[in-house]
């Protein structure tokens, strides 16, 4: 209903994504952070690849300091929350259609908070999830085809990036920055 704007298509999850994206090439796509099938993240690279022009705004209830730098890492041009009113809306989508970056103010401050981290690499955050899982090093060297010797490089790792005591310790601590989400354990 606002001028210059118009809904190509409305999808419910992120599978749909694959098969019913339109054919015209849409500039703004509006995507949740959390999906029942596949995750914002994995739909922003879905559309990177389809859609390298398109601008993404991540439209979420959670507001969780990883996910928005996950999301933004991934491509995505703003972050908002679910909460967020309707001027707030259109001023994001406005800014982000002309090229520019837009976080809500809480968002951006959750962000500020967060503060400079060493980076943790997609392989740590695999071997994260099964640190979570109550899995040994073992049993994570055996399910990813690693040494046990790598498994507890990585382990130590997560460990200092997170600054926790220990593994289990590592594992609450990225449930609480949104690196894990219940889901993923």
């Amino acid at each position: 209903m606002q001028p210059g704007l118009q809904v190509v298509a409305t999808l419910s999850s992120g599978a749909q994504l694959n098969a019913l994206l339109p054919d015209e090439s849409p500039d703004l796509f509006l995507v949740d952070i959390r999906m029942p099938d596949v995750s914002g993240i994995e739909c922003i690279q879905i559309i990177r690849c389809r859609y390298p022009e398109a601008r993404i705004l991540m439209i979420t209830s959670y507001d969780l300091n990883e996910d928005v730098f996950r999301a933004l890492e991934a491509g995505a041009a703003g972050y908002i929350t679910k909460n967020a009113g309707k001027d707030e809306m259109l001023l994001a989508i406005q800014r982000i259609r002309a090229g520019k970056r837009y976080l809500s103010p809480a968002v951006a401050q959750k962000l500020r908070e967060r503060g400079p981290r060493a980076a943790i690499t997609t392989r740590e955050l695999e071997i994260l999830r099964f640190v979570a899982k109550g899995k040994t090093n073992r049993q994570i060297g055996e399910q990813l085809s690693i040494s046990q010797i790598t498994v507890r490089n990585h382990v130590n790792s997560l460990i200092a990036k997170l600054q926790a005591q220990d593994r289990t310790d590592a594992a609450v601590s990225a449930l609480k920055l949104g690196l894990l989400h219940l889901e993923d354990i």
